[in-house]
């Protein structure tokens, strides 16, 4: 084919994709993949406008003025910026980049105007603002998703039924995503902070269920994005929605047996994304939330490798290390000690404990250390912040490693949610001396010794000058060290030899 028969110019806000598609049907072509072959044979996923590249762009733009026979800059000037528009792709957003890879449209547009508006294909978009219908991926009759078929511009390319035949319904839109609507230029989609809101809104949506929701690159085929994006601003504007989805976690875990505050607080994991101040409809005004299961392909794929020999929902069982310190509430560096202590064994092989998944079936032990009564005598509280880990050399995440692997006796729970461990008075003093005589074994570097004093650099010299601490190699500005015995010394004499006695 020299040139194409029939060459209209694009509409405007028409997408490439959708100008390619109605250019294949005027001549006879069958599908979105055989017009780009005709137009460049560089262009890869020819089949797959989400991830063409400017640099695609600018081929097919090239290849089309050949078969158009005519400049085309104005065309390509026009695609291009489609292309770039400000919004599109944010790296620190839960799907950075927002163009799915089906065909979506309105039916009722389509039907009026013939052509595919560039705005549908922004899979954060759920309905369109002129008739307030679905924006469908799906076809409403056969259920099956659309193909990117010529025929697709006036039928479903599956069942063959007529768009003219099949009904449209109207439904109610947020004031949410009309602002969306209204904020979308050819410049940019809006704002950062929203469109961030409703991709962590929609990746919630999706897996309602899962203790792990990991950011995507791009929407996955999925059929009715719609609905999950409808019911994503629903959540955003109803501030008890929130509540709803922890309580259905909750009862969804009761068959795990786990103690009642750690299933509680496994629920509230990942925590819940979303504003309503964003939005402005009074809460009553929107349909109640409807969740579905947990859909898979918003799952990246190393956590389905991770899956291979289990069932789909187990993938909902699994946490990552950053939502595990969430649950037990402390930080990722005090949670490390307890994985060196192997209280619990990552799924995947990796050393890198930021990139670690686990399964939460596998806390059971914790569940018990949760849930058993202290049957001691006289008992006391550790907190994060209690200054006996710092003045010892140790910290809450070490004292909490030992009590999880049952090294020492202790009970955990959470008092205003903080992590608190009910120990054993003796047993706490000989585990604290036993840390602190294994970090004293050698020298300790200054900085380390002032974080244990919680004094300054001043009072650390005024110490070592007084001869109640031995510095080693005193050099001013320079990583300085205290021998471990004399920094054992001075804690025993202002615990007037007690510890000495231990």
């Amino acid at each position: 084919m020299r040139r194409f028969g029939v060459r209209p110019y694009p509409a405007g806000g028409e997408g490439l994709s959708g100008y390619l598609l109605r250019l294949a049907e005027l001549n006879g072509l069958v599908s979105l993949d055989e017009v780009v072959a005709i137009c460049s044979s560089k262009v890869s996923n020819r089949g797959k406008p989400e991830r063409w590249s400017l640099s695609h762009v600018g081929e097919i733009m090239d290849g089309l003025s050949q078969r158009l026979g005519r400049d085309c800059e104005a065309e390509a000037q026009q695609f291009e910026h489609q292309h770039t528009v400000q919004g599109i792709e944010d790296p620190i957003r839960m799907v950075r980049d927002l163009r799915v890879s089906t065909p979506r449209f309105c039916i009722d547009c389509l039907l009026e105007n013939e052509f595919l508006d560039w705005r549908w294909s922004l899979g954060h978009l759920a309905h369109c603002p002129v008739h307030r219908a679905p924006l469908i991926d799906t076809c409403p009759s056969c259920q099956s998703r659309l193909p990117w078929a010529s025929e697709l511009l006036r039928k479903c390319p599956n069942c063959k039924t007529p768009w003219d035949s099949q009904k449209n319904p109207h439904q109610q839109i947020s004031d949410f995503e009309m602002n969306l609507w209204t904020q979308l230029t050819e410049e940019s989609l809006g704002a950062a902070d929203a469109l961030r809101e409703v991709s962590a809104a929609i990746m919630l949506v999706a897996r309602p269920f899962d203790s792990m929701i990991a950011p995507l690159n791009r929407f996955p085929a999925t059929s009715n994005l719609w609905r999950v994006a409808s019911t994503a601003y629903q959540l955003l504007q109803d501030p008890c929605s929130g509540s709803e989805i922890i309580r259905k976690r909750a009862e969804r875990n009761e068959p795990l047996g786990f103690e009642l505050s750690l299933s509680q607080r496994l629920a509230q994991v990942p925590p819940m994304k979303g504003s309503a101040s964003l939005a402005t409809n009074p809460p009553g005004d929107m349909p109640e939330i409807l969740l579905e299961e947990d859909k898979s392909e918003f799952v990246t794929n190393k956590r389905v490798q991770l899956n291979w020999d289990r069932a789909i929902r187990d993938l909902e069982y699994q946490i990552d290390a950053r939502g595990l310190a969430q649950v037990i509430g402390i930080p990722m560096t005090e949670l490390r000690y307890c994985l060196e202590n192997h209280c619990i064994t990552p799924l995947n092989n990796t050393h890198v404990v930021r990139q670690q998944i686990f399964d939460i079936r596998d806390l059971h032990c914790l569940s018990e250390l949760v849930g058993q009564n202290n049957d001691s005598g006289a008992s006391t509280l550790v907190s994060m912040n209690d200054v006996r880990l710092d003045r010892n050399l140790t910290s809450y995440g070490r004292l909490l490693a030992a009590v999880w692997s049952r090294e020492v006796k202790g009970r955990l729970f959470w008092s205003n949610n903080v992590p608190t461990i009910e120990i054993d008075e003796n047993t706490f003093d000989k585990w604290l001396g036993a840390e602190l005589r294994t970090q004293c074994s050698g020298n300790l570097e200054c900085y380390r010794v002032m974080a244990a004093l919680h004094c300054g650099k001043g009072r650390l010299m005024s110490l070592v000058s007084a001869g109640r601490l031995e510095c080693v190699d005193w050099v001013i500005g320079g990583r300085d060290v205290i021998t471990g015995a004399s920094y054992l010394e001075y804690l025993d004499s202002l615990d007037g030899g007690s510890r000495g006695a231990q």
